[in-house]
């Protein structure tokens, strides 16, 4: 769908490096690399593309850190993290520059990944224009969740967006890496969540989970909407101008 630009890391990749390589250029438009320069920090980079480095921060010892790493090892986990928050700042810029929607990172966990603390909340990561809350949840490949139309949240994540709906307007945005695709889904004190003792995707964590039908929505290249040389159909500009109109 995106041209992908091959930086010149692609040398050293094997077939699956190379293959997440395309995969997460093609989601983001663009060269995944240059990206990454231009959102990260130096130490964020160096983690995300060092070969072999020795990582020792209390960032690992926070509880946090230790209910969230599950069986990953510390650089699996960093670079879990790293690579959510540059899909993030994808979305921003694209719903921002397509929707105009105006969204701001308000997230608890700082801008710095490695920032000790042990105060991060369940507090949506994104504010719009219109003071809703906004929470992204990537997902690699759709398959599934299409497939068995349940979302899992580990703890009190969704329980916390429920009550937070009473007094705000909160929304979730499943983006699907590989189909390049999102669907919005509004959160109300209406939402049913139901408990779910052992989450095999949490490694055993308990939780809660959500039913939604699937509906997801393609995402157009920024440049190409922007000059206008795509014509959307005129029924799903309605509809997601319906669900973008809230913001």
């Amino acid at each position: 769908m995106y041209p992908v630009i091959l930086s010149n890391k692609d040398k050293n990749f094997n077939r699956e490096e190379l293959k997440r390589y395309k995969k997460r250029s093609k989601y983001i438009q663009q060269d995944f690399f240059s990206f990454c320069k231009e959102v990260l920090n130096a130490e964020e980079y160096e983690i995300l593309t060092s070969k072999e480095i020795s990582i020792e921060n209390d960032f690992f010892n926070t509880e946090w850190a230790k209910d969230r790493r599950d069986r990953r090892s510390p650089l699996e986990f960093l670079r879990y993290l790293i690579i959510n928050k540059v899909y993030e700042d994808f979305n921003k810029r694209y719903f921002n520059e397509i929707y105009d929607s105006g969204l701001e990172f308000v997230g608890t966990e700082g801008k710095n990944i490695l920032e000790t603390n042990n105060n991060i909340t369940n507090y949506p990561d994104f504010r719009s224009r219109k003071d809703c809350l906004i929470e992204f949840i990537q997902i690699e490949k759709g398959y599934w969740i299409k497939k068995e139309k349940v979302l899992y949240f580990r703890h009190n994540k969704i329980k916390h967006l429920k009550e937070l709906s009473k007094t705000h307007k909160i929304f979730l945005v499943i983006s699907l890496i590989e189909e390049i695709e999102y669907q919005i889904l509004e959160i109300t004190p209406d939402t049913e969540i139901y408990y779910e003792p052992n989450i095999k995707k949490f490694n055993g964590k308990w939780g809660y989970k959500i039913y939604f039908e699937p509906n997801f929505r393609p995402y157009y290249d920024i440049e190409t909407y922007k000059e206008k040389q795509i014509k959307i159909p005129v029924k799903i500009l309605k509809e997601e101008e319906e669900q973008w109109k809230k913001f």
